[in-house]
């Protein structure tokens, strides 16, 4: 249960939204960003990197009903 709650959070917390790469001036990259980066900057990339102490959290929570 715990390896399932964390990988469908991490899914989650990853959805990002392709971003052209403006250092490559040749051709059109682009590249995922997620939207948790987008919106948080820093801190949206520490609770992506800190995915599963919060899945871990919630199947707590879950648990104690």
């Amino acid at each position: 249960m715990g390896a399932f709650c964390a990988a469908t959070i991490q899914k989650f917390l990853t959805l990002s939204k392709k971003i052209k790469d403006e250092s490559v001036t040749f051709f059109e990259v682009f590249k995922k960003e997620p939207y948790l980066t987008i919106w948080f900057g820093d801190t949206g990339q520490v609770i992506i990197d800190y995915v599963v102490p919060i899945s871990g959290l919630a199947q707590l929570r879950r648990l104690d009903k």
